[in-house]
């Protein structure tokens, strides 16, 4: 039940952000692997989320490479999650009930359109970080990527260290960045660095 729960909820992060995004306007299109990439989910469950909401009828496609836009009844339906945040709706869980079962460094922001948070925290094991961030680094050549995803790769990696580096580093960017590299790792899955790498990105999440 928690797993169905849990899953409600991303779905309903992700067509909010499009709603948000859209300012409520079905005409306009933006791409679903950046707005999974803003909320920090990879490739695969992004596309299983967008899939979902498309059989719905609450967005649709508008052109190839993931250019998505909010439906008519999406924007009905985000609006009465939104106006009666107390009841669940066919889609979603109630907006007002949050279950946490443990936090950390986090915070909540509930009832806002058009709102950014920024969550400055104290990073587990920054010395995590740092071994997968320089084995990337050393072996980055072994992912065989095209130019475009290697200059992505080394603009994730400046980012990354530029937290660590960091008094306070923002969790917002860590998860962003790091969201990126899985995707370009997951797109070289056939080499032997991203099956190594793979595995060690739930335990860097959890440091957050």
């Amino acid at each position: 039940m928690e797993q169905i729960i849990e899953l409600k909820r991303k779905r309903f992060m992700f067509l909010e952000t499009l709603y948000n995004k859209s300012g409520g306007d079905e005409h306009n299109f933006f791409n679903m692997f950046e707005i999974g990439k803003e909320l920090g989910f990879d490739y695969q469950e992004t596309k299983n989320i967008v899939h979902y909401l498309d059989g719905e009828g609450l967005t649709k496609f508008f052109a190839i490479g993931g250019e998505i836009v909010i439906t008519h009844y999406g924007i009905v339906e985000i609006e009465r999650a939104l106006s009666n945040p107390e009841e669940s709706t066919t889609y979603f869980p109630p907006v007002s009930i949050i279950n946490i079962h443990h936090m950390e460094n986090s915070q909540i922001q509930q009832g806002n359109i058009n709102s950014k948070q920024i969550v400055n925290l104290t990073i587990g094991n920054n010395n995590n970080f740092k071994d997968f961030i320089e084995i990337l680094k050393r072996r980055k050549s072994e992912l065989k990527l095209d130019i475009e995803d290697e200059k992505e790769l080394d603009a994730e990696i400046s980012t990354i260290e530029a937290q660590l580096n960091s008094s306070k580093p923002k969790k917002n960017i860590l998860l962003e960045s790091i969201g990126s590299l899985t995707s370009i790792l997951e797109s070289a899955a056939g080499s032997i660095l991203a099956t190594e790498l793979l595995p060690k990105i739930p335990l860097l999440l959890s440091l957050l």
